[in-house]
C-alpha cells in the first residue's frame, strides 16, 4: 500500500512527480509556495492514484527542486476538501519531505569514500589488542 497512516492524522506517501514542481511567491509577505502532483500507485482497475502536494516556506524551496520522474516522499496532513469544476479535491499539506532527483544526482567516487573510511580504522600500533 503506498499510503501509511501516522498518529494524529498524518500520512506518508511516496511517488513519482508527474511534472516539474510549480514554485511561486504569494501574498504580501512573498511567502514561498510549491505544488506538485505525485503518482503514488494503481487501483485494482489499473487507474493511477494521484496526490497533490502543497509545501510552504523552506519546504517549498526543497520541493521546487523536484522534476518530472523524481521520487518524492512526503509526510503531512490532508487539507479540507475543495470543489473545482464539479470535482472534489483534497491536497496533502507537507510537514516533511524528501526529493530523490534522478536528474541532479551526484555521487562521490567509491575509492575516495573507501579511503576516508579506512583512515579511521587503520592504526600503526596494534600492540594493545587482546588477541
Amino acid at each position: 500500500m503506498p499510503q501509511v497512516k501516522f498518529p494524529g492524522g498524518s500520512i506518508m506517501v511516496c511517488g513519482r512527480a508527474t511534472k516539474d514542481a510549480e514554485f511561486k511567491t504569494v501574498r504580501e509577505k512573498n511567502s514561498r509556495l510549491c505544488k506538485i502532483r505525485l503518482a503514488i500507485g494503481k487501483r485494482q482497475d489499473t487507474t493511477t492514484i494521484f496526490v497533490n502536494v502543497v509545501a510552504w516556506h523552506h519546504l517549498a524551496s526543497l520541493l521546487a527542486t523536484a522534476q518530472k520522474g523524481d521520487s518524492v516522499m512526503v509526510w503531512g496532513t490532508m487539507t479540507e476538501p475543495r470543489e473545482y469544476n464539479g470535482k472534489t479535491y483534497q491536497d496533502l499539506q507537507a510537514d516533511w519531505l524528501s526529493v530523490a532527483s534522478v536528474h541532479n544526482a551526484v555521487a562521490a567516487p567509491m575509492t575516495e569514500l573507501t579511503d576516508k573510511v579506512m583512515e579511521v580504522f587503520v592504526e600503526d600500533d596494534d600492540s594493545d589488542l587482546p588477541f
